[in-house]
């Protein structure tokens, strides 16, 4: 499964050989809830006290009991793959949210409501390592937008080599 058709990222250290990606938010919770369940594993004793160990790839967190655990994977899983490509800096949990968004504060610029693609990356740590995040956004939006914006994003992202 390619992920940028699916943008949700199972992260969870020495389990899978290669990242486990799913279409919707609700699939990565099933997977993590059903196939991770056994959270005792994650138990460690330093100094006489109990403590669980965050899973999560690059995540150190420590919780004192496996209700505070459970709690805390909820932000791990509650990803935001898409990416505003205008303004940068925002990202949204569904394609939907992203298409509000560029509604209502980008006044429309780039949505085309038949399209099929998601335009997906994660920030920074969470991309495939044979992939540039702004070449996969800038591709998948190559053919929802008008040349000129195409070409002002490939300038800006020093992409203009690239034939989109």
């Amino acid at each position: 499964m390619s992920s940028s058709i699916a943008p949700f990222i199972c992260k969870w250290t020495d389990v899978h050989s290669k990242p486990l990606c799913f279409y919707t938010q609700k699939e990565l919770e099933l997977h993590v809830y059903n196939d991770h369940k056994d959270l005792a594993k994650l138990r460690v004793y330093n100094r006489g006290r109990q403590f669980y160990l965050c899973p999560w790839e690059n995540c150190e967190k420590q919780r004192n009991d496996i209700s505070q655990l459970k709690e805390h994977l909820r932000e791990h899983i509650q990803q935001m793959p898409f990416k505003c490509p205008i303004c940068i800096s925002s990202r949204f949990g569904s394609f939907d949210e992203l298409e509000r968004h560029l509604i209502f504060v980008h006044r429309d610029s780039v949505v085309d409501n038949t399209a099929t693609d998601d335009m997906t990356k994660q920030e920074k740590g969470d991309t495939f390592e044979d992939e540039n995040e702004d070449y996969v956004i800038c591709k998948a939006f190559a053919e929802r937008c008008d040349r000129k914006f195409i070409e002002e994003q490939k300038a800006f992202y020093g992409l203009e080599a690239l034939d989109l």
